[in-house]
This record gives C-alpha cells, sequence and structure tokens, in this order.
C-alpha cells in the first residue's frame, strides 16, 4: 500500500510471454514480494518482478523493471483490459519504440495512475549523472502545459509518447519512461529514454531477446 508506481503498459516478452513494463525504483525494497494491480473494482494478483542480473541502478535508464502477468490473472486482462495504448483522444492505439530521440520544444502526453491523461514540452535533453545514479545517461526534461505539472508520485513508469501526425494510421511512437520528480530547476519531470531502459533489461533479464506492445 505504501509503495506504488504506473504499470507503463502491457507488452509481449519475446513473443510469448505477457509482461508489464514499470519503474523499478517504486518496488527496489520489495523485489521478491507479489505486485498487485485494480482491475474494474477488484484487486488482482498481477505478478513478480522478474529478476535482473545487475541489482545496482547506475545509469537513470536502468530504473525499470518487468513484472510477468501470472496465468490467473491473465485470463482477467484478456476478459477486461485493453491491451494497445490508450491515445490522447481516448483510442486504444498500436505503439512502438521509437527510434529517434525527443528534443527541446517537443509536445507529449503520458497517462498516469496519479495525475491520468496530460500533456508536456521537453524543455531538455542532455548527459548528466543525476543524484543517486553515478553514471552519466541522457535525462529528459518536462515541463506540464500551461503550468500544469507533467506528473506526480504514483506516475513512475508512464510511458511518453508523441502522438501520431498521420492521417492514414495511428501510431504512438513511445519515447520515454517518467522517472519522477527531483529537484531539478522549474519542478520539471525526469524521463528517460524508453530504448534505453529496454536495452538494460535485454542486457539484464537472462533470455530476454524482444520487447514490444501488444498489437491486438
Amino acid at each position: 500500500d505504501l509503495t506504488y508506481a504506473t504499470t507503463g503498459s502491457l507488452m509481449m516478452a519475446n513473443g510469448n510471454s505477457m509482461v508489464v513494463i514499470t519503474s523499478r525504483h517504486a518496488f527496489e525494497d520489495n523485489q521478491y514480494t507479489p505486485v498487485y494491480t485494480l482491475i474494474g473494482d477488484t484487486v488482482e494478483k498481477l505478478g513478480r518482478q522478474v529478476p535482473q542480473l545487475e541489482n545496482n541502478m547506475k545509469y537513470l535508464h536502468d530504473d525499470i523493471t518487468i513484472i510477468r502477468v501470472e496465468t490467473e490473472t491473465r485470463k482477467v486482462v484478456d476478459e477486461k483490459c485493453e491491451k494497445l495504448l490508450i491515445d490522447c483522444y481516448e483510442l486504444p492505439s498500436p505503439a512502438i519504440i521509437s527510434s529517434g530521440s525527443l528534443e527541446a520544444g517537443d509536445i507529449v502526453h503520458k497517462r498516469g495512475a496519479n495525475t491520468g491523461l496530460t500533456t508536456g514540452i521537453v524543455t531538455k535533453v542532455c548527459e548528466q549523472a543525476l543524484n543517486s545514479f553515478s553514471q552519466k545517461s541522457t535525462v529528459i526534461f518536462i515541463a506540464g502545459d500551461e503550468g500544469s505539472s507533467f506528473a506526480d508520485k504514483g506516475d513512475s513508469g508512464s510511458l511518453v509518447y508523441k502522438q501520431s501526425l498521420s492521417t492514414e494510421e495511428n501510431i504512438l511512437e513511445v519515447h520515454a519512461m517518467v522517472h519522477g520528480k527531483v529537484l531539478v530547476e522549474h519542478g520539471d519531470i525526469i524521463c528517460f529514454p524508453i530504448k534505453n531502459g529496454c536495452d538494460t533489461l535485454k542486457k539484464n533479464i537472462f533470455l530476454l531477446q524482444t520487447l514490444q506492445f501488444c498489437d491486438v
């Protein structure tokens, strides 16, 4: 009850295992305890974190973890949950991990467990070591639109995406994951590139080769 985050998205690991990705720091002190989620009006046992070979988070993008959805919960997810990401127009939409990079001025969106759907503007992208993370890595600063906060406590693990501008297909480009709010200039929210986070997972989880968003 005292430790919670946003399950960024349902994904498929190696094409056949349903998992969710979320923020690792939220469960760092409870690595082997079950993780629960609210589906409809019922609290369901979602699963447990998949062990990682490297336990120390040296880089900001190491702040990511996978929770494998348990078999019994998978039945509930299949029945009651939307597997696609929900875009800023409330439409279920297929998504991809973007191969591009965010730049200052980009308009982005996220949907978190606490603050819901918010829009933000990228204020800065740089390489630096941040707080307890000893190694330099890519840090993305995002400010909320019209003076509001882009994220708050409980939104860690939210996926940051750009809305599709295509008139033919609506594919969301997921660029980053919310780390949280730290003591930085202007109170911007700190995020890291999702592709870097996925590389961490593939390096640290035995036999993990692919991570893809659900396409149905």
